[in-house]
């Protein structure tokens, strides 16, 4: 919750120029732009409209966010197009970021621009809107990142799914208590008691914490996956023999035993548009389960409607203990072993990534700030109904429990109806010539997007951009980022156009001929 706005209201003209404001605040916006042109600006304590004034006229065609350490200014900024937080919104700020920064106007870059005067006279403030600002682009970057970096492989993936032989399944909700069982330190106190009273719950795991289950001899009712590296084979491989039902996203990596049918499977739509592209291809009514930024966020939505019981949570600490960000053992583990040596021991190898990963230290957990900023985003609706038994503080929306309330919640619920996964129907025929039919949909109805750019600069959404991504790649980086800027290049346009052409082709006659 956001504190109550500070009773003060100081002269709002005593931080600016008395003479000429905005000469002053145009010569401040020339100066600490250095010749960028970001899409997206945020002004940190701008006081007066001054600045965005400003911006406006150097920077036409860019957003401009406001975000103030007082209420004192929020009536300057009522009748204008800027928008504009306070600690008097009643928003919090990092979903007042969420909701700017991520439909693709950032894609032409992010500038933060602060104004001193006004930043000096409120410290408290000041201090957590730097922070706060500075997760949120963090956040952004990783996820533009990932994005660049995975896009042809996610739509790879979904070509590879649409393709092979499944056993598909869909989700029968029951009444019990549901645990989700994440990879991290916490889960490991947990197993004991789930190994005892383990036909009292129903398990959704993340697929990285099957080595650990394992071990305990655990085996879960559902396993999660979304990521789509290839060294996701290692974290499905309980679900290979067919033992355990595996909960995926079309995009994510899959062995080819598991799409050959060795087990079932429960397709997930995470909002991606290749997800969805294949799910209408195999004919299947996929799990939605929107992107959280981690298989975390599908697992709470899977365990959320599995069953009307209590959802308990372990492992996901989105922290390291000491040196062991996951619980042990960890598939990755041997990584760290294979590359070890005498004078670089895999202990040692562990240690460093751990502290800089976790450059932060609260008692004997290891924290980031970037992983904080994910709690936010896997808040659930049905608040209520979840229960956490990871590391305190790690999910604020969510009520700490302990392992006694967590055993008398089993004693409570373990008679009831068990959640089940059963056979879906037969998937559509030929469902990778569907696939391939609807790819080639998409890649249209993208190039008339981009062709209408040339006339009438917009930024591209999210969706746009990861297909064009996908499909084009660095050709379409440039076209991109103009688009976010309001700008045009014809020969930019023509060279992306030319590039998803050329994208859709190599899928058709080189990938999966």
């Amino acid at each position: 919750m956001n504190p109550s706005p500070s009773s003060s209201d100081p002269r709002t003209d005593t931080f600016h120029s008395r003479y000429d404001p905005g000469r002053e605040a145009e010569r401040f916006a020339v100066r600490e732009l250095k010749g960028k042109h970001p899409s997206l600006v945020i002004l940190l304590g701008p006081g007066m409209p001054f600045l965005a004034t400003a911006l406006s006229s150097i920077l036409p065609g860019t957003r401009i966010l406001a975000v103030q350490p007082d209420a004192c200014f929020d009536r300057h900024w009522t009748a204008l197009p800027y928008p504009c937080w306070s600690p008097g919104s009643g928003q919090e700020l990092l979903a007042f970021f969420d909701a700017q920064l991520y439909d693709g106007k950032a894609a032409g870059g992010v500038a933060i621009l602060e104004w001193p005067p006004v930043m000096r006279a409120f410290p408290g403030w000041a201090g957590r809107i730097r922070t706060a600002a500075e997760t949120a682009l963090e956040l952004l970057s990783s996820n533009a990142a990932t994005s660049a970096y995975w896009a042809r492989r996610w739509l790879r993936n979904a070509w590879r799914f649409s393709a092979a032989p499944r056993n598909l399944a869909e989700l029968k909700p029951g009444q019990g208590l549901t645990l989700v069982a994440c990879a991290g330190p916490s889960l490991e106190p947990v197993l004991p008691v789930l190994r005892e009273r383990r036909q009292d719950v129903f398990v959704v795991a993340l697929a990285a914490a099957h080595a650990a289950l394992s071990k305990h001899g655990v085996i879960p009712d559902l396993l999660v996956s979304t990521d789509p590296g290839p060294w996701n084979a290692l974290h499905v491989r309980l679900a290979q023999d067919g033992k355990v039902p595996l909960a995926c996203a079309p995009g994510s990596f899959l062995p080819a035993s598991i799409l050959d049918g060795a087990g079932m499977l429960l397709p997930l739509d995470t909002a991606l548009p290749f997800d969805e592209l294949a799910a209408m291809a195999v004919g299947s009514r996929a799990f939605k389960a929107p992107s959280s930024g981690t298989a975390a966020g599908a697992a709470l939505d899977i365990a959320a409607s599995a069953g009307s019981g209590p959802v308990f949570i372990a492992g996901l600490d989105l922290a390291a203990r000491s040196y062991l960000a996951h619980a042990r053992p960890y598939a990755l583990d041997h990584v760290d072993r294979e590359y070890s040596s005498r004078v670089n021991p895999g202990t040692s190898q562990m240690v460093t990534s751990a502290f800089e990963r976790y450059p932060q230290v609260s008692c004997s957990w290891r924290l980031s700030r970037a992983f904080d900023a994910y709690a936010s985003g896997l808040r659930r609706n049905n608040v209520k109904r979840f229960f956490t038994l990871g590391r305190p503080g790690a999910l604020p929306w969510c009520t700490a429990a302990t392992q006694d309330a967590f055993a008398a919640a089993l004693s409570a619920y373990g008679k009831s109806q068990r959640p089940a996964l059963i056979p879906a129907p037969d998937p559509s025929a030929d469902p990778a010539r569907r696939f391939a039919v609807g790819l080639a949909q998409l890649a249209q109805s993208l190039k008339s997007s981009v062709a209408a750019l040339a006339s009438e600069p917009r930024h591209l959404d999210p969706d746009q951009v990861l297909a064009l991504l996908a499909l084009a790649g660095r050709d379409a980086a440039a076209v991109i980022a103009d688009a976010a800027r309001m700008r045009s290049d014809a020969e930019r346009i023509q060279a992306a156009l030319a590039a998803v052409d050329r994208g859709c082709a190599s899928f058709a006659e080189a990938d999966h001929a």
